[in-house]
């Protein structure tokens, strides 16, 4: 993985079509939350909204857009005023009812100081970045495992 890309492993205990079910609808309530209008929620749909930056002191504008989604990977791409961030869920079938998802974030930034602030800062941000993404993965799995019970 490369140097400006954060990266989690998290294996859940459900089949691959109920995870990219529940992280493709959790993305969808997230940009209908956020003020999509569009009827189907697609690749290339988008919103637009603020956002607290990586430090959390200030709100910047952006644009969130789904770049990619198939079986197998949902991507999202977000750009703001000094870079931008993709954030990529890529699902592997370990066996019918185990899915290796892998979570990464990769981070442009449009000028050379803040790539190389980020570096700088990369090694104290992967520590809550890993704790952060854990809960998350965490959370997905719960509403898989929720969403499996109603329909048994």
């Amino acid at each position: 993985m490369r140097v400006d890309t954060l990266s989690y492993n998290y294996q859940m205990n459900v089949n691959i079509k109920k995870v990219h079910e529940v992280i493709f609808k959790e993305q969808e309530q997230y940009f209908h939350s956020n003020g999509f209008l569009g009827e189907a929620f697609i690749e290339g749909a988008e919103i637009t909204r603020t956002m607290p930056s990586k430090l959390g002191t200030t709100n910047i504008p952006a644009s969130i857009q789904l770049s990619k989604l198939s079986e197998n990977e949902i991507e999202l791409t977000t750009t703001y005023i000094k870079g931008g961030i993709v954030q990529r869920y890529v699902l592997n079938e370990l066996s019918y009812s185990k899915t290796q998802v892998i979570y990464s974030e990769k981070n442009v930034f449009h000028q050379l100081r803040n790539q190389y602030s980020f570096f700088f800062l990369a090694v104290a941000y992967k520590f809550f970045y890993n704790r952060g993404i854990k809960k998350r993965m965490a959370y997905l799995e719960s509403q898989c495992n929720e969403k499996a019970g109603d329909v048994q």
